[in-house]
């Protein structure tokens, strides 16, 4: 999945034109490509909602290690809904449209509120998988030379396995 036509055609050992022809003609084709499009999309959906759970779950386990009480913390949460979609929206237009250099906030910026955070959770003794797995993905953006790209850039890491 998500390789070009040029690329499947290599891959399967045929010519370009003919992987064209069956994503043009071939009904068996289109239909076992629609599917394989529709997984992805749906495994995409997947990690996304897994990656907010894990973050709420995350979030609610500092909080209570801080004292902050938990009800606090879920009023804080029913406020960013908009921020999130809002966000969600501009992260997704920006890969789209390659625009991933033009920032709101560059990997290293995000990379050092994380570290901040790292400091704050280690303090209250909670479990730091979670922010030591993002750290390194910030670390690999910045290998990558894109510290002062948008963290949509991160797209780039996050599609690689380099």
């Amino acid at each position: 999945m998500g390789a070009s036509i040029t690329e499947a055609a290599q891959a399967a050992g045929v010519t370009r034109q003919t992987v064209s022809e069956w994503c043009n003609h071939h009904g068996g084709f289109q239909a076992e490509l629609s599917e394989c499009r529709s997984s992805a999309l749906r495994d995409a959906q997947q990690q996304v909602e897994d990656a907010a759970i894990m973050g709420l779950v995350n979030g609610a386990a500092i909080c209570r290690a801080g004292g902050v009480p938990l009800d606090v913390f879920m009023k804080f949460n029913e406020g960013t809904n908009s921020i999130l979609l809002s966000e969600q929206k501009r992260l997704i237009e920006a890969i789209r449209d390659g625009r991933t250099d033009e920032t709101e906030a560059s990997i290293k910026a995000w990379r050092e509120g994380n570290q901040a955070l790292i400091s704050v959770a280690a303090s209250l003794g909670t479990d730091l998988s979670l922010q030591h797995a993002i750290q390194e993905a910030f670390q690999k953006g910045g290998r990558k030379g894109l510290d002062e790209h948008d963290i949509s850039a991160l797209v780039d890491v996050s599609g690689s396995r380099k």
